[in-house]
């Protein structure tokens, strides 16, 4: 399987191992996105990052009484605080506020409500969102942007529906895979809930490898680089 472009986002810069991930990769780069609540946050981390992890960009993130993430719920101040980036590479989610527990309720609530504002993203912004219909998509605040990503979760998908998630995606590919669109996979590690599925297994993280390839996608991004910690041997062929 060859990929043209890997990114990795890295969610809890704080919490990993960046010497222990620098020293699974050896020889091998990678480039990540690190969330980042100011622009001096993120200069340290790409100051301090070892050679062979590349900060290629921000993640900005807001504090979690204020959302988390940006949507058109998002007070237009907080909004305002992606401007502070305006010199960066930065990854954008657009994702309603996040909820005090994860339920799949949570977003159907959000896609139901009317938008309350718009958000302006920087030309050079990575958009990362759902893969939801454009309709649905520009209801919590997707502005389409040149580049951007959709969430190719398959860890939060039960076996049995399996089969149906990947008819609908493949379709989702076709209409939205280009040259300046990503595809995330995952997830290898939990997120900021600390309670979402993972892959079971290495076969189950190779089985959609082999998805996306087959359906031409380019471009994938892994959640998370803090799996290079623990999982590196499940990684590091796509990097060779």
């Amino acid at each position: 399987m060859k990929f043209d472009n890997i990114l990795f986002w890295c969610e809890f810069p704080n919490e990993i191992d960046w010497n222990l991930i620098s020293k699974n990769l050896g020889k091998n780069k990678v480039r990540t996105y690190v969330a980042s609540s100011s622009v001096k946050e993120f200069e340290k981390f790409k100051k301090e990052s070892p050679k062979n992890i590349i900060v290629e960009g921000a993640w900005p993130i807001l504090p979690k009484e204020k959302g988390y993430w940006f949507s058109s719920w998002t007070d237009k101040k907080d909004i305002d605080f992606l401007k502070e980036f305006k010199d960066y590479k930065i990854k954008v989610d657009i994702e309603p506020p996040i909820p005090e527990r994860f339920s799949y309720f949570w977003l159907i609530k959000y896609l139901l409500k009317k938008s309350q504002r718009k958000i302006i993203l920087p030309e050079n912004a990575i958009e990362s969102t759902f893969p939801f219909p454009n309709w649905m998509l520009r209801r919590i605040g997707w502005q389409n942007n040149k580049i951007k990503n959709f969430m190719y979760y398959s860890s939060f998908v039960p076996r049995w529906l399996k089969p149906v998630y990947r008819l609908y995606y493949k379709s989702f590919i076709k209409k939205h895979n280009s040259k300046d669109t990503y595809f995330a996979m995952g997830l290898l590690d939990e997120g900021i809930f600390k309670n979402e599925p993972t892959y079971k297994n290495k076969e189950e993280f190779k089985r959609d490898l082999e998805f996306l390839n087959k359906n031409k996608v380019k471009n994938i991004v892994i959640f998370r680089l803090g799996s290079l910690q623990d999982k590196a041997n499940w990684i590091l062929p796509l990097l060779k």
